[in-house]
């Protein structure tokens, strides 16, 4: 598997988990293999693999659920930065992307991973290099930067606070491995 492609499934996880809280039917699932799926030795995956290896053993949901939804308003980009909703909505038409908006809005980091993930399955020439830099730079890793703090530090439960730092190292990965230096917003 290519490295776009891997991180393009990882980008699929991540916007599961941030657009609903897991069914029991999923978090089942997911507890069949309870190791997050990025193993390095960087302070934020090694504390998130961990959190999130002992979040798999709730028996029960209903914590995570009503954390769920006290972090969602965190997972809307307008929180953070007025007008992103509609610069997301200009970047996505030009790109032709339609975002599923029956599972979150235009500007959440669920329809931005989407967005993510489908660019990293193209095949890379200069145009979606381009769309690439400028959306990671001016859009994800800005908001990206905002939100895995806040994930962190106000997540009740281990799932969301393992997500905050699972999602800090892809965030730090992403930002790596494509030499991107973010706008200041």
């Amino acid at each position: 598997m290519k490295i776009g492609e891997f991180y393009s499934v990882v980008c699929r996880i991540f916007a599961l988990n941030f657009a609903n809280c897991p069914s029991e039917e999923i978090f089942n699932e997911i507890k069949k293999n309870s190791n997050w799926v990025i193993k390095n030795n960087n302070e934020a995956n090694l504390t998130g693999s961990k959190l999130y290896k002992e979040s798999l053993e709730v028996k029960n949901l209903e914590e995570i659920k009503e954390d769920f939804l006290n972090l969602k308003k965190y997972f809307n980009a307008e929180f953070f930065f007025e007008g992103d909703k509609k610069r997301l909505e200009g970047l996505y038409r030009v790109c032709k992307f339609e975002p599923n908006l029956k599972l979150s809005d235009v500007d959440s980091i669920t329809s931005q991973l989407s967005f993510l993930s489908s660019v990293l399955q193209l095949k890379a020439d200069k145009k979606i290099e381009e769309i690439l830099g400028v959306f990671l730079s001016s859009y994800f890793l800005p908001y990206s930067k905002k939100l895995y703090p806040l994930l962190q530090k106000e997540a009740k439960t281990k799932f969301y606070r393992s997500m905050g730092y699972l999602f800090e190292d892809f965030s730090e990965g992403i930002e790596k491995i494509f030499n991107i230096r973010v706008v200041p917003r």
